[in-house]
């Protein structure tokens, strides 16, 4: 091989493959602000270089440390001796040949990070290929001696805490003022609600308790359940959407003479909320409830338009 070619050759170092990760950064605290997260390590400025046998016979070892000191710079030195004190802060490098053409360099830094080099120096005087392994120590070492940040703390978008509330449970109570009309009594009805919720995914339940009063003088009480699925648009704002089933006791509801005075009704309906969190634990929200009545004595049934405003407070 000439002597160009074989320089040429000699010029590929190929990184090798890190042969110990870096162990994962611990979780920085809470307190922890960006001026802080952005604060680098502090880096080594001892550098102890040992060479095997083999190679120590072939390569010259006070001109490699000389090489890596002046090529590395940066207040960085390199003693003459390869070894230190066990606590020693400082990047150690090994240089072997474990073929007569190969030379390999491995750098380890004093957190763990090994990186491994190898170069050809088949065809290559001796000064020249100390030259090269030189290159490849110093590439190495700068490498593992680069400021490294500390990673920035991740930053939580509403949409990943819109994902979280959606998935934890929680329970809540709430009232609410309620209105609606109901063609089987040709009348609107008025009052309150008290409701009783448990969400979990994917449904929510409610048990819920109300009392409505007529134009008249008539009175609907009721006793309801209902499942329902929110949607949650955002940390702060949602949709439910359910179906829900209510048993009812009415008394003078209608005007005609042969009515009864007290009357059971039921009531499947479908709902539709939007809720819009007023405060930290509480909600505020607009509803409506399209459903049915039907009386069972009379087998009659009637449509039933309702809608109400609830104020709720919600648990974890």
């Amino acid at each position: 091989m000439s002597l160009p070619r074989a320089m040429a050759a000699a010029l590929v170092v190929v990184p090798g493959v890190a042969l110990a990760e870096e162990p994962p950064p611990s979780a920085p605290s809470e307190s922890s602000t960006a001026s802080t997260a952005a604060e680098v390590v502090v880096q080594p400025k001892v550098v102890r270089i040992a060479l095997s046998k083999k190679a120590a016979d072939k390569l010259s070892e006070q001109r490699v440390r000389r090489l890596v000191e002046l090529q590395v710079g940066e207040g960085v030195s390199v003693p003459a001796e390869g070894a230190g004190p066990l606590d020693e802060t400082a990047v150690r490098v090994f240089i072997d040949m474990p073929e007569p053409a190969l030379v390999v360099v491995q750098v380890q830094a004093p957190d763990g990070r090994l990186e491994s080099r190898s170069v050809d120096v088949g065809g290559l005087p001796w000064e020249v290929a100390t030259r090269f392994v030189s290159i490849a120590a110093s590439q190495s070492v700068r490498a593992l001696l680069a400021p490294r940040r500390k990673p920035r703390l991740p930053v939580e978008t509403p949409a990943d805490r819109a994902r979280a509330l959606a998935a934890r449970p929680s329970v809540d109570v709430g009232g609410s003022l309620e209105l609606a009309y109901a063609s089987a009594l040709a009348t609107g009805l008025f009052g309150s609600r008290l409701e009783l919720s448990f969400h979990q995914a994917p449904l929510s339940e409610h048990l819920s308790v109300a009392a409505l009063g007529t134009f008249g003088a008539g009175g609907w009480f009721e006793t309801g359940v209902l499942a329902d699925h929110r949607f949650w648009v955002g940390p702060d704002l949602r949709l439910d959407a359910g179906l829900g089933f209510a048993l009812a006791i009415t008394k003078d509801v209608r005007d005609e003479d042969d009515a009864e005075d007290v009357e059971v009704w039921v009531r499947p309906h479908a709902r539709f909320q939007l809720d819009v969190r007023a405060l930290p634990h509480a909600w505020l929200g607009l509803r409506f409830e399209p459903g049915i009545t039907v009386d069972p004595k009379l087998n009659e049934a009637g449509l039933w338009l309702g809608g109400g405003l609830r104020l709720s407070y919600e648990g974890p």
